[in-house]
């Protein structure tokens, strides 16, 4: 994969965008500057996507990669910090109707979010603690088509929240707000007006946390947070 070399810009790397909340943060954020990095497991979404930017007269750069493959992950992020520099933001949405995922039982499934969204936030860490940022995890969405359980949902939301908590208060120190945020029907059904929301929020936690050089810790590089 070769990015863009984006550098003086803002930047926010959403990974997963089957949802339309998604979809409608990363078209807000485009439009108050940032340049947005996407990643999901089907390529006709990240052509849809593309194609939405590129109406609306922004910039961004598409990844079709599986998230749910933990060398994947790695290597997305590896290269992420080689070519393109920084990151702002990282957005994630694990979408647990993936193809790669019709093997896996409900109970699983569940365990594997939990190990593929710890791997996500420790990875947005390493990549966001020299100047601060926001990592948000937005929670799956059972969606009326979708062949999982509720239970399997409110599972995997219930264990992606406890995770966004530890990290909250692990990141305060290297400026970093990590989050949380559930979805609804009705947020599906007003997508744009939700993404902008959400976005107004993020834009000011990052001009809260995203402040160089006041959160300086001894030897925070050193902190190993990988699985």
């Amino acid at each position: 994969m070769n990015y863009p070399n984006n550098k003086n810009e803002r930047t926010a790397l959403i990974i997963g965008i089957s949802n339309g909340v998604v979809q409608q943060t990363a078209l807000a954020l485009a439009k108050q500057g940032f340049f947005v990095i996407y990643v999901d497991c089907r390529q006709a979404l990240c052509d849809l996507l593309k194609q939405k930017l590129l109406e609306q007269g922004s910039s961004g750069w598409g990844i079709h990669s599986d998230y749910w493959d933990i060398r994947e992950i790695k290597s997305l992020f590896n290269q992420l910090k080689a070519c393109h520099g920084k990151l702002d933001l990282v957005i994630t949405h694990l979408n647990l109707e993936c193809e790669s995922l019709n093997s896996y039982q409900d109970s699983q499934l569940v365990a594997l979010c939990i190990h593929r969204a710890f791997t996500l936030c420790a990875e947005s860490w390493l990549q966001l603690n020299a100047n601060g940022g926001v990592i948000l995890n937005i929670l799956p969405v059972k969606s009326r088509a979708s062949s999982r359980t509720k239970a399997a949902y409110l599972s995997a939301g219930s264990a992606i929240t406890n995770l966004s908590d530890k990290f909250s208060n692990d990141c305060v120190p290297y400026g970093i707000y990590c989050s949380a945020e559930k979805l609804s029907q009705n947020d599906e059904r007003f997508a744009k007006e939700k993404a902008n929301r959400l976005v107004n929020s993020i834009i000011k936690n990052i001009a809260a946390e995203n402040v160089p050089g006041t959160t300086q810790v001894e030897n925070k590089t050193n902190r190993d947070l990988s699985v």
